[in-house]
């Protein structure tokens, strides 16, 4: 059986545990606006690290962003694009762990 192909572009910068993170406290708040240090608060990552992934969804056009470090503020930005990869991280469930984007999902047996 094949992976359902996907046709959004932006799957692909979603690829670790932290960008997917992420991508949950969004699609559960979707009109949030936090700082790094609120929104590791909420999601559990602090540090370089977390701040680096906020700019790399910033700069993949899944995130907006005010400022820089730790004074940056980030919002979901409101595309077509975006609100069809928050479907699909909602379809996931919270088991789902990335190998390398969102390009599989979990298949039935645990590992």
């Amino acid at each position: 059986m094949a992976a359902e192909e996907s046709t959004n572009p932006l799957e692909g910068a979603v690829d670790s545990q932290l960008k997917l993170d992420i991508m949950r406290l969004f699609a559960n708040s979707p009109d949030a606006v936090d700082c790094p240090e609120g929104i590791g608060l909420r999601i559990g990552y602090f540090g370089a690290d977390l701040e680096g992934a906020l700019t790399q969804l910033s700069g993949a056009g899944i995130l907006e962003s005010v400022g820089t470090g730790s004074l940056a503020i980030f919002r979901l930005r409101k595309t077509g694009a975006v609100s069809a990869l928050l479907e699909r991280v909602g379809s996931l469930g919270d088991s789902y762990r990335p190998a390398s984007g969102l390009q599989e999902e979990q298949g039935g047996s645990d590992a």
